[in-house]
């Protein structure tokens, strides 16, 4: 498997790198900020964490290195939703995409 090294991070690694409550929140961040991929997708069950993942990423990283978006609150058109990927941060991270219809 492609990640194998991600399970040898004990609960101290956790606890002392990020301040996460979950270990599974810290190697989704360590994935996502390693990784080569452009684009990271983050699948999961209603109520779930995944929003509370996102937006924790987002002031972990700051302001500077993360925008987030969440396409329920937003009244995103089209051009605007594009113009998200001229943003000067590194992460853009999108919330409930299937709420936007307009892509």
């Amino acid at each position: 498997m492609k990640f194998d090294y991600l399970r040898n991070y004990s609960s101290n690694d956790v606890q002392r790198g990020i301040s996460w409550r979950r270990k599974e929140d810290f190697i989704i961040q360590h994935t996502l900020i390693n990784s080569e991929h452009s684009v990271f997708l983050l699948l999961g069950l209603r109520k779930t964490g995944k929003t509370k993942l996102l937006t924790q990423l987002r002031d972990e990283l700051g302001n500077d290195q993360a925008y987030y978006v969440d396409c329920r609150d937003t009244d995103l058109t089209k051009d605007t939703y594009y113009a998200l990927f001229d943003l000067p941060q590194k992460y853009i991270l999108i919330d409930e995409l299937g709420y936007f219809e307009g892509v």
